[in-house]
């Protein structure tokens, strides 16, 4: 029987609309490879952060470079939410961090409104920990001097927030949770969590 010259040229367009769909497929896949890896350096180097692990972890949870500034308030959130809530003075004064932690200048939209959603609801306990572990691994490069300083403001800004909430009664004390949470922090930095003790 002989073989149709037409179906032998139909099998050979399908089987290179195949490889070029692929070819096309690969070449995508290898360009969002190359722009995570791009994002990734663009957030180590905001963050002053080589470690891939944790800035992969940091990217997993939707930050970028725009977010520096939310890395750097998280630890004092998490005091804030370590009793369950955050309430409108702890609120109000993380906001004013993440406005001291953009350089002094107005933070990126895409911070603002991530912020403003973890003042809502809780984020979640892996980007506290990757957070506190980008803070010690700061505090760890920043040198002998620097790195105790960093640490040092780090817990007095966490502590500030808890703070804020007035304890019971408004008697500016810290809850038994944010007391905790603050003695956590001060140990992951090597710093005490009250100066004056």
């Amino acid at each position: 029987m002989a073989e149709d010259p037409g179906l032998r040229k139909r099998g050979r367009t399908s089987e290179d609309e195949y490889f070029a769909r692929r070819d096309r497929e690969l070449v995508e896949t290898n360009r969002r490879k190359e722009a995570d890896a791009a994002e990734l350096r663009r957030l180590g180097q905001a963050l002053g952060l080589s470690d891939e692990e944790l800035l992969a972890r940091l990217r997993e949870a939707g930050l970028g470079p725009s977010h520096v500034a939310i890395v750097r308030v998280l630890p004092a959130l998490e005091v804030a939410w370590s009793d369950g809530a955050v309430g409108k003075a702890e609120g109000e004064l993380v906001k004013d961090l993440l406005r001291r932690h953009s350089d002094g200048q107005q933070p990126s939209a895409e911070a603002i409104v991530m912020l403003d959603d973890f003042l809502l609801t809780r984020p979640p306990d892996r980007l506290f920990e990757g957070a506190r572990r980008a803070a010690h691994v700061a505090v760890s490069t920043a040198g002998e001097g620097q790195g105790r300083d960093l640490a040092t403001r780090i817990v007095a800004e966490a502590r500030a927030v808890a703070e804020a909430a007035g304890g019971m009664l408004g008697l500016g004390t810290v809850s038994t949770p944010e007391r905790r949470a603050l003695d956590a922090l001060a140990a992951a930095l090597g710093v005490p969590s009250n100066p004056n003790g």
